[in-house]
């Protein structure tokens, strides 16, 4: 754990209990093929990335009446900088 050396330093005794994590499975990592990675088509990474980050962007396009994107739609139009988080 990140905080015990800080804390044990300054403490007296101090009792770190550890859980059991709650599984443990085989990685099953394996090297790359080089000949597998030179067919892989360029950008993929980006592809990759994309996908994985596609849900978080989709409410945007989905609820575009919400306040929060009529907010950013209106202080955009103004050129304004939005406190909206």
């Amino acid at each position: 754990m990140q905080a015990v050396p800080g804390l044990g330093a300054n403490a007296k005794e101090l009792y770190v209990f550890q859980r059991t994590p709650s599984s443990i499975d085989i990685r099953d990592d394996w090297e790359t093929d080089p000949e597998w990675a030179k067919k892989l088509p360029a950008g993929w990474q980006m592809q990759r990335r994309n996908l994985m980050l596609k849900p978080a962007a989709e409410p945007r396009r989905h609820w575009p009446k919400s306040p929060r994107c009529r907010a950013r739609r209106n202080c955009a139009a103004r050129r304004t900088p939005t406190s909206i988080p």
